[in-house]
């Protein structure tokens, strides 16, 4: 039976009898026997570095962990080594190594692994990088990193806090296994922003979860990742905008940001949709409206009600109604003040998603009230989300699907959807006149290139029509593997910011043929390293080892066991 647990969220207790149980076993059998294997064998089959290194030059040479190895950091500005060395010891523990952690001055042919962080010890990290003729190596790179792989000690120098993490993540990987190959290893990713967009509005997943998401995004050397709030935040001075019978305390949400950001280094930040989709729950209709819940009266602060079948470009069924009415005096304060509290629940981040994506119906009362355009209310009102935002510092990140033109890029994004900057919004009026300080996130779901395609270089060249416009980009793809690679490629040719996988899936109880779970790991691999990814993911199999490493982690609700251990549907 289900029971609500302290989070506020529905708590499902993990049962043994459950339908997804033989996935779950089936994989501990399967890590098990490889455990077996390995140790009989001497085969370091869990030592894959994922994402693929850059340079990894093997010394030809292994040997064989003791059952006690030392850990030091070296660390002059008294930081984050520490903490990075408390993760490298959880790691390891989970493969049967005890690790001792020591603070140390200096490295010394002693057998300990040593991780530092250049800018916090740079005398004693250059003058081991001309030791090692590596003075011209990855850890120049920003989040980049070298480990030196030895017998008589083993080292990881990172040019940043992020680049010593990764670094710790791939020895970790290394370590996994026994005996270990003796090596150095340079790396460093091509992508600047390396994100995760995970739906954060379901009673499935617990805080536990997304902790673990978490850790597990920052394995795969993620660097962000986008909550998209849906109504499920307790918000103290914001009660009309959340779900009272099911919500997260703000308490729980702030010790997940927290360990995101100062654990896992993370930049986490929410995503309110702030156009389309205005009811911030999934359904239709207004018996899914959760403004309404609270408080019927603000039933005409929402543009009227409109039948789908109406919309010839869209085949869901039932009643919409999910857009604002940007007239309503009462809006603004309302979102506004939805804005502020979560700016404060996810520690002032850097970013902030306003959504504005997909607003199937137009702007109809708002425009026969006010006289003006359905653009120039859209232009009106993303210049005020924008502004809001800038005066505190904060980066706005908005959909580019309503301001694309349908020609010439229907095949990539429009054809399925209808969705374009075409009507009732006409946003391709006004693209060229918004504030050039957003981030445009360039979705594309629809077209899944094939592997030819991915080889002889196929792009999504929407990356470039927004950035010649002056627009940063983020491309967004979804799970399938070529969709993932050319988002990749497109945006290491375009030299845009990076990527973004999004995991629609992921919390919901949806079809998981949508592999959100390898999608996660593919995107990783298309982040970091965009021209040697094909050839990465075919080295191994994803699905499997994002499992062996949520099994070695421990799940917390069924959803996240059956998400991440049933194999079945695919």
């Amino acid at each position: 039976m289900a029971t609500t647990n302290q989070q506020g969220w529905i708590a499902q207790p993990i049962n043994t009898k459950s339908p997804i149980m033989p996935g779950i076993i089936a994989v501990m059998i399967k890590v098990a026997l490889i455990s077996i294997i390995s140790l009989t064998f001497g085969l370091n089959l869990f030592a894959q570095m994922v994402p693929c290194p850059k340079k990894v030059t093997p010394y030809g040479t292994s040997f064989s962990l003791g059952k006690t190895v030392t850990i030091k950091y070296i660390d002059q500005a008294d930081s984050y080594s520490c903490r990075c060395a408390r993760l490298l010891q959880e790691e390891l523990a989970l493969h049967g190594i005890k690790c001792d952690v020591l603070a140390a001055d200096t490295v010394e042919d002693d057998g300990a692994i040593y991780l530092m962080d250049k800018s916090n010890a740079p005398q004693i990290a250059e003058k081991l990088l001309k030791t090692l003729r590596l003075e011209n190596s990855a850890p120049l790179h920003e989040e980049g990193y070298v480990l030196d792989v030895r017998t008589n000690r083993t080292v990881c120098i990172g040019n940043d806090s992020r680049g010593m993490l990764y670094g710790m993540w791939s020895l970790s990987q290394l370590f996994s296994g026994n005996p270990v190959q003796e090596q150095q290893v340079m790396d460093y990713p091509d992508l600047a922003m390396r994100h995760s967009h995970l739906n954060f509005h379901t009673a499935n997943l617990t805080i536990d979860d997304y902790i673990l998401l978490c850790r597990t995004l920052s394995m795969l050397k993620y660097n962000g990742v986008c909550l998209s709030y849906q109504g499920n935040i307790e918000l103290k001075n914001n009660p009309l905008a959340y779900d009272h019978k099911l919500y997260c305390k703000q308490t729980e949400v702030r010790r997940l940001v927290d360990i995101a950001k100062n654990t896992y280094r993370l930049d986490i930040y929410p995503e309110v949709k702030s156009l389309g989709k205005a009811q911030w729950s999934q359904g239709q209709g207004n018996e899914h409206n959760m403004w309404l819940k609270n408080d019927p009266s603000l039933a005409d602060m929402f543009e009227p009600a409109i039948e789908a079948k109406k919309l010839g470009y869209y085949k869901a069924r039932g009643v919409l109604q999910r857009t604002f009415k940007l007239n309503d005096p009462r809006f603004y304060p309302l979102l506004f003040g939805v804005y502020d509290e979560l700016i404060d629940v996810f520690d002032h981040p850097k970013f902030f998603n306003i959504g504005v994506e997909e607003p199937f119906d137009g702007p109809m009362l708002a425009s026969e009230e006010t006289g003006k355009s359905a653009e120039q209310l859209l232009k009106e009102h993303i210049i005020k989300l924008n502004d809001f935002l800038q005066a505190r510092g904060i980066t706005a990140m908005l959909w580019a699907d309503i301001f694309l033109p349908k020609d010439p890029w229907a095949a990539q994004l429009t054809e399925r959807t209808g969705l374009h900057g075409g009507a009732p919004w006409f946003g391709e009026r006004v693209i060229n006149e918004l504030p050039k300080d957003m981030i445009i996130l360039d979705w594309h779901y629809g077209s899944e290139a094939s592997k030819a395609e991915v080889a002889s270089g196929i792009d999504y060249s929407t990356f470039k029509y927004f950035q010649d416009m002056g627009f940063d980009v983020l491309g967004v793809p979804w799970s399938r593997t070529n969709n993932i690679l050319a988002h990749g490629a497109s945006a290491s040719k375009y030299n845009s910011l990076g990527i973004m996988g999004s995991s629609w899936g992921l919390g919901q109880k949806i079809d998981i043929r949508f592999r959100d779970a390898e999608g996660i790991v593919m995107t990783a691999e298309a982040a970091w390293g965009p021209h040697s990814a094909q050839k990465a993911i075919s080295s191994y199999d994803p699905m499997s080892f994002i499992q062996e490493s949520v099994h070695l982690h421990g799940g917390i609700s069924n959803l996240f066991y059956e998400i991440f251990m049933n194999n079945e549907q695919r």
